[in-house]
């Protein structure tokens, strides 16, 4: 990802609070946190997904937009909404840490970072739990355990996207993991009345 001269300093001088504030994990969520600010319509969630323009139209978890750092084109700073928690996700971790350490030296407040990322949260959505129990979506792949970091270890049938149920599974998907919560919700944001929710 390539940044501002600007930003690249900034990251440069914090590099070592940074990498401790990483390494602490208090900005790690778990899949199960994620799932629960998806079902929450009292705040406002914006999912960052920085992984490869073709893993992001193969799967992508719902209302995720895909994200890029461009020197050229800081517009995607004016377009983050404000009073949100914003999620950054990865295949892994390994970018969308790179991602929240320029996010934070940018001032962006309210970010985390989807502990496993795509690959522990499709992981999780076993084909049973998912709404249409007949179709298995996602496959593991044959050669997975031999992947370089954040390269995504699942296949697919097509590119779908958010199409796909693990994009957005059942409240109670994830309901047997035990996690320590970590985001904190500045205020609630009210939400339009009406419609049919979900």
């Amino acid at each position: 990802m390539v940044g501002a001269p600007d930003v690249d300093r900034r990251l440069a001088h914090a590099s070592k609070g940074l990498d401790a504030q990483i390494a602490s994990r208090d900005f790690h969520i778990d899949p199960a946190e994620l799932l629960g600010l998806m079902h929450n319509n009292q705040l406002r969630l914006a999912i960052l997904d920085v992984r490869d323009e073709g893993d992001f139209n193969l799967f992508h978890l719902i209302d995720a937009r895909r994200f890029t750092f461009s020197a050229e084109d800081d517009s995607w700073l004016e377009g983050l909404p404000g009073q949100a928690v914003h999620v950054v996700v990865s295949n892994d971790e390994a970018r969308a840490d790179e991602a929240w350490k320029r996010l934070s030296v940018m001032g962006v407040k309210n970010v985390y970072i989807l502990e496993g990322g795509v690959n522990l949260w499709l992981d999780l959505c076993k084909p049973h739990k998912s709404p249409d129990a007949s179709r298995i979506a996602h496959r593991r792949r044959a050669d997975a355990d031999t992947l370089r970091e954040d390269q995504l270890r699942y296949t697919f049938p097509a590119a779908l996207g958010d199409l796909y149920p693990e994009a957005r599974p059942p409240a109670d998907c994830f309901s047997e993991r035990q996690f320590a919560s970590r985001v904190h919700v500045l205020k609630p944001v009210a939400m339009p009345a009406g419609g049919c929710g979900g």
